[in-house]
């Protein structure tokens, strides 16, 4: 039978000493520590708040065709100033598929090209919107279809463009002044009062003086005004004068009474302000 072995004990000493701390290192400064906290959340929170200006910042300088991408898409907007873009050969606006590209001003003509071969939609009702240095509107024209390709200009002051959509409903604003508004192109004008934020008279101003530029155009008129101021309808004013070689016509229409008119630029009763300005612009007036 094997013997067991015995088992050496290790003397264990105990001491009584107090526990002294041992220094590992030092705070500089413990007050700092917060502040530095703060100070670092701030800095992330700032970046991931101005994130998307930084990226289109960083794509403006080093990714100019990310950029344009990004600022292609242009349908109603309410503020305008916010869809302009600065006319430039590069320029590229993808509008509902349909792409608008090479844009150029050359012998009063704005000409572009049209790629519609991804169109999401038939292409109505948009307009191009011209604009000049002071991003002040200069027209209002309608693109007819995507195989038009260039629009005809009477200035050359372009600077900047816009295309929108509008649906009929939706018109940009416009403010009154004393509750009227005047529209005017070449030698006529256009008048119109509100009441109750809808239309409620129109009058209408033709100023010619005959040239020899003129002289068929200005025969026609005279004859067409002349005889219509003969007539006298309620509801309607007619004023006609004449001088040698100018006349001045002027009609106006009460829509209290007639609720209709018969001019070519008119509108029914109650029509607001916006919708008229729009057509108007959209035919070469001026509205203000």
């Amino acid at each position: 039978m094997a013997k067991e072995k015995k088992k050496k004990l290790k003397n264990v000493q105990i001491s009584n000493e107090e526990l002294v701390p041992t220094t590992i290192g030092y705070l500089s400064s413990r007050q700092k520590g917060p502040f530095l906290l703060i100070f670092i959340f701030a800095v992330l929170f700032g970046t991931l708040y101005f994130m998307p200006q930084i990226t289109e910042y960083y794509n403006m300088i080093f990714n100019p065709a990310a950029y344009n991408e990004s600022k292609s898409q242009k349908y109603v907007v309410e503020d305008q100033t916010g869809s302009l873009e600065a006319l430039n050969p590069d320029l590229s606006l993808t509008i509902s598929g349909v792409k608008f590209s090479k844009f150029e001003v050359k012998d009063n003509e704005l000409t572009y090209t049209v790629d519609a071969t991804q169109a999401t939609g038939d292409f109505v009702d948009y307009y191009l919107e011209t604009y000049d240095k002071n991003q002040k509107l200069l027209e209002r024209i309608l693109i007819p279809s995507t195989s038009v390709s260039s629009l005809s200009l009477t200035y050359t002051n372009l600077r900047f463009i816009s295309i929108n959509h509008y649906d009929g409903e939706t018109y940009p604003a416009f403010n009154l002044k004393n509750s009227k508004m005047t529209c005017a192109k070449g030698d006529e004008s256009y008048e119109y009062g509100f009441q109750s934020g809808g239309l409620s008279y129109i009058k209408y101003v033709v100023n010619m003086t005959k040239t020899e530029d003129n002289a068929a155009i200005y025969e026609d008129r005279l004859d067409k005004f002349e005889t219509e101021s003969g007539y006298d309808n309620e509801g309607i004013e007619i004023m006609f004068s004449q001088s040698e070689g100018s006349f001045q016509f002027v009609k106006k229409e009460n829509l209290l009474i007639t609720t209709s008119s018969t001019l070519d630029n008119g509108f029914k009763y109650q029509t607001k302000a916006d919708q008229i300005a729009f057509d108007l612009s959209t035919k070469g007036y001026k509205c203000n």
